[in-house]
């Protein structure tokens, strides 16, 4: 799929059906991300995820029966979890699936470890995470919300959905804490 919207994502194939953000990444949310993630600020997750629900007032997602829907994430490589002590996506995945009334299915796993993508460029970020991602044995549901904390080139998340897609999943969108 390709996205036309926005200039970011002009020729870019994009296996995610759209991006929802609940928020706007500015610098104090920039903050509390990385206090989540990088301060062990796990305790920030439950109240974050149940204010993602704020992405589903988007006009694309009004008329959706959340009941057709499983929430999942992207998940880390247990090398970086185990340091971090949890996956900050996760938490937030969780949270939020638990406050709108979504079955959660952790039904991605990282089979390779990665460089942080912080400092790569697009080519790069995408580079980085092929062939990183394996779907989980199960049943595939028709439609996953995937939800990360930050949407910046849309790499990460677009290899997952491209994961999820080979498997069989219809429909991914991806939902965000925040997207510049």
């Amino acid at each position: 799929m390709s996205n036309t919207e926005c200039a970011n994502c002009r020729g870019v194939k994009y296996y995610f059906d759209f991006a929802v953000a609940a928020f706007t990444l500015d610098s104090q949310l920039l903050e509390v991300v990385h206090i989540l993630k990088y301060a062990r600020g796990i305790y920030l997750a439950p109240q974050l995820g149940r204010l993602m629900a704020r992405a589903l007032v988007d006009e694309r997602l009004m008329d959706l029966d959340l009941s057709e829907w499983v929430v999942t994430s992207v998940p880390l490589h247990h090398f970086r979890e185990r340091k971090r002590y949890f996956n900050q996506s996760a938490e937030l995945a969780r949270h939020f699936a638990k406050s709108v009334g979504v079955v959660y299915s952790e039904m991605l796993k990282r089979v390779l470890p990665t460089p942080h993508q912080a400092r790569l460029k697009r080519a790069e970020r995408a580079k980085n995470v092929k062939g990183c991602f394996e779907v989980k044995e199960g049943d595939i549901p028709p439609n996953v919300f995937l939800v990360d904390d930050v949407f910046t080139t849309g790499a990460t998340v677009n290899e997952c959905a491209r994961m999820m897609r080979r498997a069989g999943v219809q429909r991914v969108i991806v939902l965000v804490l925040g997207r510049k």
